[in-house]
C-alpha cells in the first residue's frame, strides 16, 4: 500500500515539513514520487521508521510524535545511522522472537 506524504506524516506522528527536510538532507526518501511529483511511502518504511514489525499497530501521541521528530531532526548523518543500524538489530530480534 502506498502513502501520500500527508498520510505517511500521520502514521509516524510527524509532520509534512519534517519529511520535506528529511528528503532533502537524505535522512528518508519516498519510495517514489508520481508524475505529478506528489511524494509516496509504503507500509514497509512506516514500519523501518517506527522499528515496528509490518502489521502491528503503534500509536504515538503528538507529544511523542513531535519529541521523536526533534530528536530526529537534531541527529548528524552518522549519528542517524546509527540509531537506524540499532533499531534494524532491534526489529531483527523481535522478529526472531515472534517467529517471523
Amino acid at each position: 500500500m502506498f502513502y501520500s506524504a500527508t498520510e505517511f506524516a500521520k502514521k509516524i506522528g510527524v509532520s509534512v515539513y519534517s519529511l520535506k527536510n528529511w528528503e532533502r538532507s537524505g535522512k528518508l526518501l519516498p519510495h517514489h514520487k508520481t508524475p505529478g511529483g506528489k511524494r509516496m511511502y509504503t507500509d514497509a518504511q512506516v514500519a523501518e521508521f517506527l522499528g515496528t514489525p509490518l502489521g502491528k499497530d503503534v500509536m504515538l501521541s503528538f507529544k511523542d510524535g513531535k519529541l521523536a521528530a526533534n530528536v530526529f531532526d537534531s541527529l548528524s548523518f552518522e549519528e542517524l545511522g546509527e540509531v537506524i543500524r540499532t533499531a534494524t538489530q532491534a526489529r531483527k530480534v523481535l522478529l526472531e522472537k515472534e517467529g517471523l
